[in-house]
């Protein structure tokens, strides 16, 4: 989802303001049963009858909705959960039934081609088809492995995704599905990305009976709540909030040591971050909002999400542009990677980067774009400030995640500084 600047910055405010004199990861706190609960209100939870913004589905959301029929307390947008255009005691009544986790029709937002849409879809989502691969890994983080009974085709991580290769294919590429072949299984959802790109037939499916959910997933520091939104309809929101409590966690450890007020502006590394082969991320990226959140200075000047850069371009080559550091996230599987394919790897993407000063001074990196958001940041930050978190933050925090929400990989002795490449610099291949 296309999470707007300006609320993403009140994010990182929250984060600030929540760890500033504390030296305490994010926000954290429990429910009296050891779990973790998030302060966070923003509305990650995406389901219409989150009466009071936060990150759960419950009896809160009952006594916040009593108090606005009291006249005790304002309305917030999630608080009319039949979407009906005002907030009564049929919302109250349906968010109790919602408590209870009965059985039913809840509205919720998603974001698609980067505007905000109202979706319905039936809950408790039991079994679902999953289209593209950061999207099997958030459900995969957030315990719900079990519910995937298909998923897209093309070069999906044989490594990540080991436990699922017996699964369907229901196409022949990652973003696409055919409502004829996922209705030959047992799903009421085909779970997939918020981009356009995906899913496009996503009518026929509606003639299929067959909903489609949208979540952010491989977007920045949005996708948070599309893990968070998939734990409530997939009835896995303790291990969801675990997920988000090891994201709120790197985030606000970052943000505890480099955040605006800690480091001078001068003092900043500068970075541009890349993604597929040339696009270099514009302000309302969140490939840019990740490199800032991890302390960097980003020079992208463009408010678009993308601007392309071409060999024999001379846009980029201008002095304003010249980083520390150039940021080029590409997919790449956890397993193995071979020399031959690493240089293959190098030589395709760091072509367009040459007469760049960050190349010739070994500040062009390209890092490992199947690593989830949170690992991602922390890999900046140990790249930018290694004198603060140590040069093997990044991949310490990855083998942290595999061992908490990866449990293939965790049952199989998975070493994420021996067993994958994470980050390929100039050194370890032929220029």
């Amino acid at each position: 989802m296309n999470m707007p600047n300006a609320k993403l910055i009140s994010v990182l405010i929250v984060l600030i303001v929540a760890v500033a004199g504390a030296g305490l990861y994010l926000l954290s706190g429990d429910d009296g049963a050891g779990r973790y609960r998030s302060s966070d209100d923003t509305g990650r939870l995406m389901i219409y009858g989150n009466a009071n913004n936060d990150d759960y589905l419950d009896q809160e959301d009952v006594a916040a909705l009593e108090k606005i029929l009291a006249g005790e307390a304002g309305e917030i947008p999630y608080a009319d959960a039949n979407l009906d255009g005002r907030v009564d005691q049929a919302d109250l009544d349906m968010v109790k039934r919602m408590v209870k986790r009965e059985e039913m029709t809840i509205n919720y937002d998603y974001y698609f081609g980067g505007r905000l849409m109202q979706g319905k879809v039936g809950y408790p989502i039991s079994a679902a088809c999953v289209v593209g691969p950061e999207v099997i890994a958030i459900v995969k983080s957030i315990g719900a492995a079990g519910k995937i009974k298909s998923v897209s085709g093309g070069d999906l991580d044989s490594t990540l995704f080991s436990d699922l290769a017996s699964l369907p294919r229901i196409s022949d590429v990652r973003f696409s599905a055919n409502a004829e072949e996922v209705s030959k299984y047992p799903v009421s959802a085909v779970i997939t990305q918020d981009s356009a790109m995906y899913v496009p037939n996503h009518a026929s499916f509606a003639a299929a009976g067959i909903d489609v959910v949208r979540i952010a997933a491989a977007e920045g520091t949005k996708s948070l709540a599309g893990a968070i939104t998939l734990g409530y309809l997939l009835q896995c929101e303790d291990s969801a909030n675990e997920y988000a409590e090891f994201c709120d966690g790197i985030t606000a450890h970052v943000l505890s040591k480099t955040g605006p007020g800690l480091i001078s502006e001068s003092a900043r590394p500068t970075a541009l971050t890349v993604a597929m082969d040339n696009y270099l991320s514009g302000t309302s990226s969140d490939y840019y909002i990740a490199s800032r959140t991890a302390g960097a200075n980003n020079l992208a000047d463009w408010p678009a999400t993308t601007k392309r850069f071409m060999i024999g371009d001379e846009w980029l080559l201008e002095p304003r542009y010249q980083a520390d550091y150039i940021i080029h996230w590409v997919g790449i599987e956890y397993g193995p990677v071979t020399q031959g394919r690493m240089q293959e790897v190098w030589d395709g993407y760091s072509q367009y980067f040459k007469a760049m000063d960050a190349y010739g001074s070994g500040g062009y990196m390209i890092l490992n774009g199947s690593m989830p958001v949170p690992v991602r940041i922390a890999y900046m930050a140990s790249i930018f400030y290694p004198e603060i978190f140590g040069e093997d933050y990044g991949e310490r925090m990855n083998q942290r995640f595999v061992d908490l929400f990866m449990d293939n990989l965790r049952a199989s002795g998975y070493d994420a500084s021996a067993d994958g490449v994470f980050k390929i610099t100039r050194d370890m291949v032929s220029p």
